[in-house]
């Protein structure tokens, strides 16, 4: 459901026409511009509903539009109590038993902040638990200005540097794209520390990547206009997946003669400079919705989107036609009109991949009954 105001008043009286019973689990997304504030949001949906958790994002997504103001709830059927880990660079959850509750099927629903450095490691050890028999959907929580706050939340409070995650006795079907198409390649990142590229084939990251961007654009790329130009963020790194369209990386902000990423880059992995057009981007959201719903098994009760927001700058005016693409692929099955969140980084893992983080990408998940 989405709501065009995300009020604490608004979103309690929404929840309450969800008809959320005691064995579900309220999830609510928030848009960042005039979000209520998430402690006192917490407060109000702790008097009347036992189970909820959520996020704040740079927009949430309905149907074929972007909503920079608003928010989407939706009532999951919970296995248990939303759980709260917090991220680090060690390879796992940190004080949290990521044991599975007994269903089968199972899908996690899982959101993080965005901005922790260390959520590839985190998200590698989640997986080593949970298995590649439970299927994972979501995305990064926090603000488009990438700066990190508190920006996921359940019942036990508001936190930065943590994920939250709800398990459902439903089954996922996910289509996962990008589009972008490799430019130069492959590069070896010779060293890095979690999520900054320190060198590429043994010379400075940013000299190596300056050349290439330059090259390609005829335009100077700076570490004063690295990010606010444009141009960094439409040459991202893609890690080399074997099979698999790369994983990408979103450059952000040069780091002494370093880069730092959305996301991790392991050393010593092979990567490409990649480059998009908006035709491309477009018929890949296309195909990811195409994807989801090719995969629905049983009838979907919910389609969950998670959308890059760097895609949405990337794709500029046209970022309507993506939307629009997924709403079509999607519409034969039940009429059913996607809901979610530009995200900070996109979450996913079926039984045919690991769980990633994703930048630059679209995750569509058809949450179906088991």
């Amino acid at each position: 459901m989405f709501l065009p105001h995300a009020s604490v008043t608004e979103i309690l009286s929404a929840a309450a026409t969800l008809n959320v019973s005691p064995g579900d689990t309220l999830m609510v997304l928030v848009a960042e511009h005039n979000a209520p504030d998430l402690d006192e949001l917490r407060n109000a949906l702790r008097q009347t509903i036992p189970r909820f958790f959520g996020g704040i994002f740079p927009a949430v997504l309905s149907g074929a539009r972007a909503h920079d103001e608003g928010a989407v709830i939706l009532a999951l059927p919970a296995l248990e109590p939303p759980r709260v880990c917090a991220v680090s660079a060690r390879a796992g959850p940190s004080g949290a038993d990521l044991a599975l509750p007994t269903a089968d099927p199972c899908t996690a629903v899982l959101l993080a902040d965005g901005m922790s450095p260390g959520i590839s490691e985190f998200l590698a050890g989640v997986f080593r638990q949970l298995g590649p028999a439970t299927h994972c959907v979501g995305g990064g929580a926090g603000v488009s200005a990438m700066v990190q706050r508190p920006c996921v939340f359940t019942a036990e409070g508001v936190f930065d540097n943590a994920a939250v995650m709800a398990f459902a006795p439903w089954r996922c079907s996910l289509g996962v794209q990008h589009g972008m198409k490799r430019l130069v390649g492959p590069i070896v990142a010779t060293r890095t520390r979690q999520n900054i590229i320190e060198e590429l084939n043994w010379r400075p990251a940013l000299e190596v990547y300056k050349a290439i961007v330059e090259r390609d654009t005829g335009q100077p790329l700076t570490a004063e206009n690295f990010y606010d130009s444009g141009r960094a963020w439409a040459y991202p790194f893609g890690l080399v997946r074997e099979g698999a369209e790369d994983v990408v990386r979103d450059p952000l902000a040069v780091v002494d003669h370093g880069i730092r990423c959305a996301g991790g880059v392991p050393e010593n992995t092979a990567l490409h400079v990649l480059k998009g057009d908006a035709d491309h981007l477009i018929a890949a959201a296309r195909r990811a919705g195409e994807r989801a719903a090719a995969g629905a098994r049983s009838r979907p009760r919910a389609a969950l989107i998670c959308d890059c927001v760097s895609r949405r700058m990337f794709l500029k005016g046209r970022f309507a036609e993506e939307l629009s693409a997924v709403s079509a692929a999607l519409r034969p099955i039940d009429h059913l009109e996607p809901e979610g969140m530009l995200t900070i980084g996109e979450l996913s893992s079926s039984g045919e991949s690991v769980l990633d983080f994703y930048n630059k990408t679209i995750v569509v998940g058809l949450l179906c009954d088991a």
